[in-house]
């Protein structure tokens, strides 16, 4: 994979990357249907959504901007700064989305 063009692996994940975002939104629709007044007044749950969209935002940010320059990422070892960016506010967002998840089942407030 190391090998491979930045620009073919992005092309060959997407569907899954898809996949996986439309089923993590609905199960946790049917979570929040399940247990919505608990979660509605959860500070960790409101945390968990701002990051959902954060995430979110920034996939589609860099689809339609940061994306359009994929095929030049070919040929340089690194990323240019905006995607790399990307992929920091990336992990940071959905890092923090598992977090408040987890706080959100524990909470008391």
């Amino acid at each position: 994979m190391k090998h491979q063009p930045i620009s073919r692996i992005h092309e060959q994940i997407m569907p899954y990357v898809v996949a996986g975002f439309v089923i993590e939104i609905i199960t946790g629709f049917l979570l929040f249907w399940s247990e919505a007044e608990k979660c509605y007044v959860s500070i960790f749950f409101r945390a968990k959504v701002f990051f959902l969209f954060l995430a979110a935002f920034n996939a589609i940010i860099f689809e339609f901007r940061t994306k359009k320059t994929i095929e030049d990422w070919d040929k340089f070892p690194v990323p240019p700064p905006p995607a790399r960016a990307a992929g920091w506010l990336s992990i940071v967002s959905w890092s923090a989305v598992i977090i408040a998840g987890r706080a959100t089942a524990y909470s008391l407030f």
